[in-house]
């Protein structure tokens, strides 16, 4: 019971107390039975009551006010609360929501995300869950991948190390590449993005997984390239001192075989010499030809004397015969003599090496036309198809289909095997003569390798009998520059031995020179051959502009050891007539200053 209910039963027996008074008080005053001073007692008692009565009344109503403001306060108060209990049940309801709404955007991300994603416990690394992109990569079914830990798939044991040292410590995002292990026992480069998530409350490291396997191998075969482009420009930057001490030993031989006769011994030692220089020509031009990608510096040539001529570069010093079958007419190629021997002697060469206990390398050609449609690979027109064939073990199944690739090769890596890159330089050259090469092949039986070259029915071909014939008298008057001057004197005596009157200059500003004041003469020079690099001076390419300027009809040929330079591949642009690559033969000589002077 409160103070005010208290408060408000005394004055209700007051009250009563007073009724009764003044009831008692009219009986008596009735009954006149009361005395004066009996009165006056009476009357006091009631005034007295009747104070009292008054006095608690006023409290009570003074109560009655504060009990109406404290419950108008405490109405307000249960208001307020009932206000922020609102507001916090509508804040919760709507994180509540917030929370689902992440949360199934979340299972809707994890679940059809294609990315490979894991969810694993940070302390133990047990996998707690798995996307079904994971279990396709892994190969694993979702129960058994939330049976595994992450060591169990993970082959790296830093792995394991970084579970470890993150046990007691809080985990932040962290990427590394790693290698992980599928179920059928590949083992694949992936790339880890790895960083903490709650989900319930509970911490879980989430790993976003991608597989870089393919991105590697590509990245290591560009670098592999980059490499293979660096060897080219060194290369490149030997090649031309290389070829002009190459160009001064062939321009040597070549010189006393002219003078010797083709019966005595030291005729077939220089041609023995010749074909070892043909060889060190080779070396640095399948470098060039492969990195550096090299176009054909394209002639007409007989197939048939090349392919016999390289073939016993190829098998010199073996146990293994050959075998050439030629028609009588073989039609001529359009071909670069040097990048085409090189894929004749890298053919013969395998050939040899498949025959380890000896045998007979078979070498075919013939010509054929190629009807339209009829091989989707080359064009319409006339082929001359030669092949190399022999009778080794053949070539095994699983090799077949890479045996084109850079770098592939089934040989040792010793001083003398090659390093994967034969076929594929074949290739490369075949192709850019616009050619076509295949392969058959039977275990147990050997292996031909067959190779389509287009034919030039149609041009006329200079033969080694026309170069051997010495002619009477000169043909024509020659300037010849070049910066070695060995290789002019060779040059020059080649020229003079084939019947022209030679002049030599040092560099471009000298050829220049020599060049306008002949021109002003009665005796100006039908021919120039220059040098395309000259240290310290002016090279052919400066120096044929000079020349046009005051003789729109020079007739130059430019010479040069840098067989991939651009001007080599497009010399008309420049002004040149032709091109020849140092170190060069007698044929290519001969054919070159032959053709430009016929042409007027």
């Amino acid at each position: 019971m409160n103070e005010t209910e208290s408060k408000d039963k005394t004055i209700q027996a007051l009250q009563r107390q007073i009724e009764d008074m003044a009831i008692r008080v009219r009986h008596l005053e009735n009954d006149n039975i009361l005395t004066q001073e009996e009165n006056e007692s009476v009357f006091l008692k009631y005034v007295e009551m009747l104070n009292e009565w008054r006095k608690k009344n006023s409290e009570l109503e003074i109560l009655k006010k504060h009990l109406e403001q404290r419950v108008q306060e405490r109405t307000v108060q249960l208001e307020n609360s009932n206000l922020a209990l609102s507001e916090e049940i509508r804040k919760y309801q709507i994180a509540e929501a917030s929370r689902r709404e992440s949360e199934e955007r979340y299972r809707t991300l994890f679940e059809n995300n294609h990315t490979v994603i894991l969810l694993t416990n940070p302390q133990t690394g047990l996998i707690v869950d798995a996307n079904p992109a994971a279990c396709q990569y892994y190969h694993c079914s979702r129960e058994m991948m939330r049976r595994m830990k992450v060591t169990d798939i993970d082959t790296l044991t830093e792995v394991q190390e970084f579970f470890e040292r993150n046990r007691e410590s809080e985990f932040t995002s962290n990427h590394f590449y790693s290698q992980h292990r599928l179920a059928d026992g590949q083992v694949r480069d992936v790339e880890v993005y790895v960083g903490p998530i709650h989900i319930d409350e509970q911490l879980h490291l989430c790993s976003v997984i991608h597989d870089i396997t393919d991105r590697k191998r590509i990245d290591e075969e560009i670098t592999r390239v980059h490499k293979l482009e660096s060897v080219g420009i060194l290369a490149g930057g030997i090649a031309h001192d290389f070829n002009n001490l190459l160009a001064v030993i062939m321009g040597t031989i070549t010189l006393v075989k002219m003078i010797s006769k083709k019966d005595d011994q030291i005729f077939n030692e220089l041609s023995r010499a010749e074909a070892a220089c043909i060889q060190a020509r080779e070396l640095t031009s399948r470098l060039i030809t492969f990195s550096e990608g090299g176009g054909p510096l394209k002639r007409i040539h007989m197939l048939d004397r090349l392919l016999r001529e390289s073939a016993s570069i190829a098998l010199s010093g073996s146990n293994i015969q050959s075998s050439f079958e030629f028609p009588e007419n073989l039609w001529p190629a359009l071909i670069d003599e040097g990048q085409m021997q090189q894929v004749v002697l890298h053919l013969v060469r395998n050939a040899r090496e498949a025959m380890p206990e000896g045998g007979i390398v078979t070498i075919r050609a013939e010509n054929i036309r190629i009807m339209k449609g009829e091989n989707p690979a080359l064009k319409e027109g006339a082929y001359v198809e030669w092949s190399v064939e022999d009778h080794g073990k053949g070539i095994p199944e699983e090799d077949r289909s890479r045996i084109f690739d850079p770098y592939f090769t089934t040989k040792s890596f010793g001083n003398i095997k090659g390093k994967g890159l034969g076929l594929a330089i074949c290739h490369s050259i075949i192709k850019k003569h616009e050619g076509l090469i295949t392969y058959s092949t039977e275990i147990g039986r050997g292996t031909r390798f067959t190779v389509y070259i287009p034919a030039s029915i149609e041009e006329k071909v200079l033969s080694l009998k026309d170069v051997d014939q010495k002619p009477g008298g000169a043909q024509g008057r020659i300037l010849v520059m070049d910066d070695e001057e060995t290789v002019r004197q060779v040059m020059g005596q080649i020229l003079n031995h084939l019947g022209y009157e030679v002049v030599t200059a040092e560099n471009g500003e000298e050829a220049v020179a020599m060049y306008r004041d002949a021109k002003t003469t009665a005796r100006p020079y039908d021919l120039v051959i220059l040098d395309l690099t000259v240290r310290g001076g002016m090279g052919g390419k400066q120096a044929i502009q000079k020349m046009l300027e005051f003789d729109p009809d020079v007739r130059a040929i430019i010479a040069t050891g840098y067989s991939n330079d651009p001007i080599v591949q497009s010399f008309r642009d420049f002004g040149f007539k032709e091109a020849i690559t140092k170190p060069f033969t007698l044929m290519t000589l001969k054919s070159a200053v032959s053709d430009v002077l016929s042409r007027g």
